[in-house]
């Protein structure tokens, strides 16, 4: 996603590149592929709304922000330097491939408030943002089903990445920042690179790495959206069982097709509870011990207890019904925030341990179907009170 601003000679492009930290001719392509998707844009509206976008064209004192989304969406906004504060139209427009009259698009939001003196507007659909990580999963499916670990890296007391995560990371690193430039990225083997802005994209290339390497199929790639501390969009594959979750804010869940929910389950005797791995590392043993008596009281409480070595897994299962309830003692957002939205979107709960609602700055994943999380979350509290 990238927002840009027309200016025929480049030089405002040059002078915003300079005082901005942008790297020399990161902008300029402006002059070459934003006229030309304007006049695009304008050959496609009706004739009234035409008139009114060949002013910019034509005439340098007004300017337009330019706004390509997966090179299927244009937004074109005005903005006058003179007037600021101004409003003025957005035109927003679904090119088609096959040359018949778009139709406008819904459910647009400005993630920024836009001040028309400010040449920056960023706006998010979620269908088109949901369309390119599907894109992005599918080429790190074949990678991950394909080619086995390779050499392992260690990343510290039994912790370890594979050449697998390595090249899922690079290769889905540089497909998100061509197709939505105006994005950051944060994955786990190497931080966050690309945009700075509120929306980023966080991957966990191999979830479950460790499973992955001993040939176990509980592993899979975690793609999430966040839109600030929140995430607004995830997919999360299983290529070795050959399933797909997905969810974007209040479009549902889906188990490739199919939407999906969380269980109706109401009683902690009833109730498949999945937990997160043990901690591993420095202060290790400090870590284990609230674990391992969350793990107690759930062996004397619920009907089984399960733990996957995949946070996507546990989230996504818990989004199908598969399992009740998921208690994971940390939160990295490359883990949790794709599972977090899916299981949101199928009817769960997702808090803190304080009962909170769950953002990448949460201690804890705590999630439920809403009729248990109480009781969970209790649980987690009297384990932690326990000597």
């Amino acid at each position: 996603m990238q927002a840009l601003i027309l200016d025929p000679d480049g030089q405002a492009i040059r002078d915003r590149e300079r005082e901005e930290g942008y790297r020399t001719g990161y902008l300029s392509i402006l002059n070459e592929l934003n006229i030309a998707a304007l006049q695009k844009a304008r050959s496609r509206l009706p004739d009234q709304t035409q008139a009114n976008l060949q002013i910019g064209i034509y005439d340098a004192t007004v300017r337009f922000n330019i706004l390509l989304i997966d090179e299927r969406i244009c937004v074109a906004q005005p903005y006058l330097p003179k007037n600021r504060g101004v409003d003025s139209p957005t035109f927003v427009l679904n090119p088609m491939a096959d040359g018949r009259r778009p139709r406008p698009l819904q459910h647009l939001r400005p993630a920024v408030h836009h001040d028309m003196g400010k040449p920056t507007t960023v706006v998010t659909n979620h269908a088109a943002l949901l369309a390119v990580a599907h894109d992005a999963v599918d080429a790190a499916h074949d990678i991950l089903l394909t080619r086995a670990p390779g050499q392992l890296t260690a990343k510290g007391d039994r912790d370890m990445a594979s050449e697998v995560d390595f090249a899922i990371e690079r290769q889905l690193r540089d497909l998100l920042q061509r197709r939505t430039p105006g994005i950051g990225f944060l994955g786990e083997e190497n931080g966050r690179t690309g945009a700075t802005g509120d929306l980023v994209w966080t991957l966990d290339p191999v979830d479950g790495t460790a499973n992955f390497v001993h040939g176990s199929p509980l592993c899979g790639i975690s793609l999430g959206l966040l839109d600030g501390p929140h995430p607004i969009l995830g997919v999360i594959d299983l290529p070795f069982l050959g399933t797909r979750y997905s969810a974007a804010v209040g479009q549902g869940a889906f188990r490739g097709k199919a939407p999906i929910h969380v269980s109706t389950t109401t009683a902690l005797e009833q109730a498949i509870v999945a937990i997160g791995d043990y901690a591993v590392g420095r202060d290790a043993a400090d870590g284990n011990r609230h674990r391992l008596a969350i793990t107690a009281r759930l062996a004397s409480t619920v009907q089984r207890v399960r733990m996957h070595g995949s946070a996507a897994i546990d989230l996504a299962w818990l989004a199908g019904g598969a399992v009740d309830a998921v208690i994971i003692m940390s939160n990295k957002p490359w883990d949790t925030a794709a599972g977090a939205i899916i299981a949101a979107e199928a009817g769960a709960r997702v808090s803190d341990t304080d009962g909170i609602s769950h953002s990448i700055r949460s201690r804890a994943t705590l999630a439920a179907n809403p009729g248990i999380l109480p009781a969970i979350i209790d649980l987690v509290a009297a384990a932690a009170d326990q000597p």
